[in-house]
C-alpha cells in the first residue's frame, strides 16, 4: 500500500477542523451535537470511503461514527445515548494503540504498508498521533456532554 500524502494531511487537518468546531460549540448540548454531527458524518464518511472505495475490510469507524451522527442528530435530548455512542468512538480510537505498543511504529508500518522509508515512517508516527489525539478529543466531547447534560 503507497502513502498519498493528501490523505495522510487530512489526519492533522480534520483532527484541528474538529478541535476548532468543538471549542467553538462546547456551551451548549443542542450546538456540541450539531458540531460533533458534522464531525462524525465527515469520519463516517472516510471509514466508507476506506471500505466501499479502498477495500480496506479492518476499518470499522463507520459504525461508531454514524451511530455518533445519528445519536447527535436525533437523541440530543438522550445524553446516555450520545455518552455511548462516545464512548464506542473512544474505544473504536483507543483499541488500535495498544498494537502500536506492542510492536511499535516501525512494525505498524511494515505491516501495513509492507516497507519502511521516510514516508512510511511519517505516515506511522502521523497516525499514531492521531490515534492520541483523537481518544483526547472524544474524551473531551464526552466530559463535556457529561457536564452539559447530565451534570447540569
Amino acid at each position: 500500500m503507497t502513502v498519498n500524502p493528501f490523505f495522510m494531511a487530512l489526519m492533522p487537518i480534520s483532527h484541528v477542523a474538529s478541535w476548532w468546531l468543538v471549542l467553538r460549540n462546547n456551551t451548549d448540548t443542542n450546538d456540541l451535537c450539531a458540531a460533533v454531527a458534522k464531525i462524525a458524518a465527515f469520519y463516517c464518511a472516510w471509514a466508507l470511503y476506506k471500505v466501499l472505495g479502498q477495500g480496506d475490510k479492518q476499518e470499522k469507524g463507520h459504525f461508531s461514527m454514524g451511530l455518533m451522527a445519528l445519536a447527535c442528530t436525533f437523541g440530543k435530548s438522550q445524553p446516555y445515548i450520545l455518552l455511548m455512542a462516545n464512548a464506542l468512538v473512544i474505544v473504536n480510537f483507543a483499541i488500535v494503540i495498544p498494537f502500536f505498543i506492542n510492536r511499535g511504529v516501525p512494525g505498524i508500518v511494515k505491516m501495513i504498508h509492507k516497507e519502511i522509508n521516510t514516508l512510511t515512517m511519517t505516515w506511522g508516527y502521523t497516525f499514531l498521533a492521531y490515534l492520541v489525539g483523537n481518544v483526547v478529543l472524544w474524551g473531551y466531547i464526552f466530559k463535556t456532554i457529561w457536564s452539559l447534560a447530565i451534570a447540569s
